[in-house]
């Protein structure tokens, strides 16, 4: 994987069939099981790709503003905890309307 990229934005990443990894700045690479939702912080260096052998489908959206400040502050936006299926069933609402 590469050194990493930060963007500017929160950011939801979904991946829809298979297994890859991430490794967000300074933490050991960890398993992205297939179907899982992750979130990536404002000004994070973080990376990820899906296994060489299989890709992946990837899905995102990128938003920015005072409630997902609050969210990250509160600790409910902590991108080293796995989605809940909660987040899982909005993100599927939201993408559809985009």
């Amino acid at each position: 994987m590469a050194v990493g990229v930060a963007i500017q934005e929160f950011a939801a990443i979904h991946h829809g069939n298979d297994d890859g990894e991430r490794a967000p700045d300074g933490w050991r690479p960890t398993t992205i099981p297939e179907g899982s939702i992750f979130l990536l912080l404002p000004g994070a260096r973080h990376r990820y790709a899906p296994h060489r052998r299989t890709g992946w489908v990837e899905h995102w959206i990128e938003c920015r503003g005072g409630a997902f400040n609050f969210a990250c502050d509160a600790g409910s936006a902590q991108p080293e905890q796995p989605s809940s299926s909660e987040i899982s069933d909005l993100f599927t609402s939201i993408h559809a309307l985009a």
